[in-house]
Parts: structure tokens; sequence; C-alpha cells
């Protein structure tokens, strides 16, 4: 299960172009975010994007967007015995769409690639070098205040 919160700071309309800045927090306890290599199991426990979207109008009510910024997050990497969190930080980009169905709710849908770079650690005398890297299909329900 995932719970996600995201903020838009700022959204701007040009014509058919539409700019607006997020934040999101994504806090896994997904199973499947786990993965062991060589005896090492990672494990992804959140990470987070701010990100700038810009996209068009297709209609008064559709848009269709890309977005891109900066992710960080924390992956816990554990070999028998010890365990190391590690911070990291990396980019993140992706495409959208969103649909108005009123004035202030809206769907979508939205594809995301997240890539961390966590840097070198070391867990149970061997040094671990880490990258997380994931890709994300969600659908989202928004409601504008």
């Amino acid at each position: 299960m995932a719970l996600a919160c995201w903020v838009a700071f700022r959204q701007a309309t040009i014509s058919s172009l539409v700019r607006s800045c997020w934040a999101s927090k994504q806090i896994w306890t997904l199973p499947r975010l786990k993965n062991t290599t060589d005896g090492i199991d990672s494990k992804l426990t959140w990470f987070g994007t701010t990100r700038t979207r810009a996209g068009f109008l297709i209609n008064p009510l559709l848009l269709l967007y890309g977005t891109g910024g900066v992710a960080y997050g924390r992956v816990e990497e554990s070999v028998p015995g010890a365990s190391v969190k590690t911070p990291g930080v990396g980019w993140a980009a992706g495409a959208g769409i969103q649909y108005a169905l009123t004035p202030q709710w809206s769907i979508g849908a939205e594809y995301l690639h997240v890539d961390l770079d966590l840097g070198s650690a070391n867990a149970g005398g061997a040094s671990v070098d880490a990258e997380a890297t994931t890709n994300l299909g969600r659908a989202t329900l928004n409601y504008k205040f």
C-alpha cells in the first residue's frame, strides 16, 4: 500500500499552455519494492519529488503534460546481521494526462521514472555502491482549493 501527498505551488495558463510546480512524498510499504541481489536486500522505504509540470490543453477539460525535477528518498540495504539506511538524491521525469470533472475535481493518470544516486555504504563488512531506480504508473484524484 502506498500513501502519497502533494502540493501544487502555482499554476498558470497562457492560451493552451499550462505550467505548474509540484512537491510530493510517497511512503512505500509495498513488498514488491524489495530486491535481493547477491545476498543484499534493498528496499525503497520512501521517496519524494519536487517537479515542474508543463503541458497543453487538448480541450478546456483535458490536459496532456510532461513533468521533471529533483527526487530524494531512502533505501534500506541489509545483509544477514547488519543493515544500513542510505539517503539519496537524483531526478524524476514523466508524463501524464488530467481531466477536469468540475472546476474543483479532476482525475488523471501519470507515468514517473525516479532515479536516486545513493552513493557508497558499508553493510556487514561489504562495500555497496547503490542506485535506486523505479518506474511507476499511478491514477490520480485531485481537489483544487
